[in-house]
This record gives C-alpha cells, structure tokens and sequence, in this order.
C-alpha cells in the first residue's frame, strides 16, 4: 500500500495467469459507493475501512492462487499425443491432452513454416476447448468453443491452417517434396487465446506452452517408389507400390498450373496403385506455356503406362482436376485403353486452349470472355466468363468408358451445371458409365483428405488471383468424401 496518499486510488488490476489454469483472477478494485467484483462487501464503506477491505482481498486472492498453484502440482505434467505419429497424409489421427486440472481452459495450436518467393509464411489453426473432468481433451470427442473451427473435428487443427495475419491471405499451402514429411508443429496453451495475443500480448512476453509435439504427415508410404520418367516425349513421375505387382494403373494430372504436382499419384500409389504423376507443359523439355493441347502426348502416355509389366493388363484409368479432368475426358475418348476417369472440377468442354490430335485440330476451345469476370474484394470470379455449345461437349458417351464427376457446388471456376447437362447426353443404356456427385458449400481446388482450404490464390493460367470458393468446413468434409469415392471407384473399375 506504498505509496498512496490520503486521496486513496484504486489498487491495479492484476492479471494472473498460471499453467493450467483456466480464468484469470483480478484484484480487488472497490471504490467509494461500488461493490467489490470479486466478494459481496456492503457499499458505502468508509475510506480507511476500503483500504482495509483491499488489503484483505489480496490476501485472500493470494492464497486462492498458492492453493490452485497447489492443486495444479499434484497433476502430472501436461502432455499431447497424436496417434498414430508418423502418419500418411490422408490419415485421420488421434489427439489427446492429457495431465491438465478438471475444466481447465486450453488452446491447441497447429503451425507450419511454408516457403513462398522466398519468404517464410507461417501458417496456423487453433481451437479453443475446456478439459473434461480427469483432465483430458479429446479431439475425438471433444467440441472446439471457438478459434479456426467449431465442434467436434479431429482433424480441424489441419484443414483450417491459414496464413498468420501480416502475410498475403492468397497463398495455397502445398508440399511439394514428397520424399519429406509435413512436419506440423501442435502446441497447448493456457487459457483460451488467438494467435495475435499468443504472438503479440499486452506484456510484451511470449506466453508459455504447456506442452508441444510435432505431427509428421508422409505424402507417400515409406516402401513406395518414386521413379522419374523420360520415355520417348513422356514426363513425370511414376509411383509404385512395395512387391512386384502387377497394380492397377492410373494417370494423374492437375490443371493449368504447370510444371508437375506428385502429392495425389504419391497418395495413390500408397493405395496400391501405380500412379504416373503426368506432366504436360513447364516442365523440363516440354513446352513452357500452354498455348495448344496435344492430345496424342496423353495417348502416348497411357500407352507407356499401359505396357509397363509392373501394370495389370486390360486398361488402366486418369484422375485429373480443372483442365486436367477435360484433358483425361478427351484421352478416354479417343484412347480405349482408359477404362474409367475421375473427373473433379473440369468443364466437359475444350476452354483456354484448343485441342489437336496429329497435327490437326479437333476441337476449338471455349475462350474466357474476361468482360464478364466479376473482381471481388479477394479475387476475381470467373465462372461466368466461360459458355459452351450443346456441340462442344467431348461425346465421351460413345465410348464404354467408366466416368466418375466430382463437382463442388461453391465453384467459382467451374459451374456444376455444365456436368448436369453432360450427364443428361449419355442414352439411357449407357447412364450406368457414369456417375455424378456435388458437395454443397465446396470450392474448386478439392484435394486429398485433410489439405488446407484455399479459398483465393494466384491462378497462373489466368495471370490473377482467382476465388476458388468453398466453406472451410464444408470443403474439408466433401475432401475426406470424395477421396474415399475416388479410392473405391478406380479398384471398382480397373482391372
């Protein structure tokens, strides 16, 4: 009580804080005709008889905390588990905390370190959750009150990483080196906090962790084999499974942007596919822009594929997503090899770029009428810029090929209505070839289990920042459903 003089002032708040505790706890700050907020003292109390009833607050505020600090000590130290621990990327995991009070607040945090131009973006998700009576929180069970996702999501703390606050919010998470983990750091913080006040606190210190682990996710199993492939005017690369085979085979492609992406053909070979992850433009030899689609480069590769003895016999099938899927439309069109394609998010129609076969062209492409494009506050939407012709839809129906569509309804790329009407062309004898599934509240870029939702990023082909579009929620839940649809339908269809 130094210090005051005979005008009296409030004693300071206090901020006390204290690992494993959930609320904080403040001082007393009574004044002349207000009530104490943490006891029930009769008002109007005389002013040496307030500096009394302070004092004796403190008291009894201190030895609450030796007590709570007590209690805290007969808990065993705080710890998180992820089992299992390492992990394949499309794995669900198990997270626990264990060793915390009964009810104790706590936040649990994900962060990541990702390279882009150079720079080091940090991407983070935190949920906020209240322990169980014993001590626990179970992701499993347990509902997030509030942070980067709500409710019960084992698996929130991956798929809603986002950029810190400070970096651009239109950079797309993604690992490109298959050989090495994700390494996702998960971290326990007293209290219920946001990465602002866990980076930036008023006291300008860094709140302590309770506990912390790493989270390593494998994009491929340790026993696949990754092989670079140079075969005539082949490239990419191609991903076995362990044993001799033979494995069914499957083409991977992904879309305009470039260059050559392994993370799903990893994935599938992980699965028991041999997947050849394709590449058909900015990459090594091949030609650095799009400008025009060979369709004969993707015959000749299902015909490499198809000849491998590591590959069963009798066909083999193509995934592809955006452009990539209306290329894998148009190769099982003219390649009878392919016997079953997984078409996620492409126009049924040749668009940006024509098509040739030989030399010669077969089919015109639909060009963006850019006029249309509509510029939001995070990007430009595109969808509307794109129209087709009844004539320009690839007659895929004349073929016996198996096709799978998967669209997402909250595409602001592609319209799911395009893959409504293409189905509507098959004949009644042939509506069995194909099978067409839309996830409500799902963006364009719908990738494996448990990847980062990118709702706006730069789109090379288009040279701009492009909406994507896609509910965080929504779009992790159809990811985990259409990976499982796409598992199953090529072991259903290939031989």
């Amino acid at each position: 009580m130094r210090g005051q003089g005979s005008n009296a002032r409030n004693i300071p708040v206090t901020v006390v804080s204290l690992v494993g505790l959930g609320p904080r706890r403040r001082g007393c700050v009574q004044t002349i005709g207000k009530g104490c907020s943490n006891c029930s003292k009769p008002l109007r109390l005389q002013m040496a008889a307030l500096r009394l009833h302070q004092v004796r607050c403190i008291l009894q505020r201190s030895v609450r905390q030796q007590q709570l600090c007590h209690e805290s000590s007969t808990f065993p130290s705080p710890v998180i588990r992820v089992t299992p621990n390492p992990s394949l990327f499309d794995q669900k995991v198990l997270i626990t905390v264990d060793g915390l009070p009964s009810r104790a607040k706590v936040t649990l945090q994900a962060s990541v370190h990702h390279s882009w131009r150079r720079e080091d973006v940090v991407f983070v998700s935190y949920g906020h959750y209240v322990a169980r009576e014993g001590g626990r929180v179970d992701l499993d069970k347990d509902p997030s009150l509030g942070g980067s996702f709500t409710g019960v999501e084992p698996m929130g703390l991956f798929w809603s990483l986002a950029a810190v606050p400070g970096h651009p919010p239109n950079i797309r998470l993604m690992w490109k080196d298959v050989n090495k983990p994700c390494d996702i750091q998960l971290t326990v913080f007293s209290d219920h906090i946001t990465p602002d006040e866990r980076s930036v606190s008023r006291a300008a210190v860094e709140p302590t962790p309770l506990c912390t682990t790493t989270a390593s996710r494998f994009i491929k199993a340790a026993d696949v084999r990754r092989i670079e492939i140079r075969e005539g005017r082949v490239r990419g690369t191609l991903f076995l499974p362990p044993g001799d085979g033979p494995f069914p085979g499957v083409i991977d492609m992904f879309g305009t942007a470039g260059g050559i992406i392994e993370t799903r053909a990893a994935l599938l070979a992980s699965h028991g596919f041999a997947a050849l992850s394709l590449a058909f433009f900015r990459y090594l030899d091949l030609p650095p822009v799009l400008d025009k689609i060979q369709l004969d480069y993707f015959e000749e590769a299902v015909e490499w594929l198809s000849s491998q003895t590591v590959v069963r016999p009798g066909g083999i099938g193509i995934v592809g997503v955006s452009a990539g899927a209306t290329i894998a439309t148009a190769t099982a069109w003219l390649c009878p090899k392919v016997k079953a394609v997984v078409g996620i998010n492409g126009p049924p129609f040749a668009f940006i770029t024509d098509m040739y076969r030989n030399g010669k062209l077969l089919r015109k492409a639909r060009l963006m009428d850019y006029s249309l494009l509509e510029q939001t506050e995070y990007g430009a939407i595109v969808k509307q810029c794109l129209s087709y012709d009844t004539s320009d839809l690839l007659p895929v129906w004349e073929t016996s090929v198996h096709l799978l569509l998967l669209m997402s309804d909250d595409d602001q790329l592609n319209d799911p209505k395009w893959a409504e009407h293409f189905q509507t062309m098959y004949p009644e004898d042939k509506r069995h070839l194909i099978e067409l599934v839309r996830y409500p509240g799902a963006g364009h870029l719908l990738e494996p289990p448990y990847a980062p939702h990118c709702y706006v990023c730069l789109n090379t082909g288009a040279g701009l920042d492009c909406v994507w579009g896609g509910q965080p929620k929504l779009h992790a839940a159809a990811q985990e459903k259409a990976w499982a649809k796409t598992i199953t339908f090529l072991h259903t269809n290939l031989p």
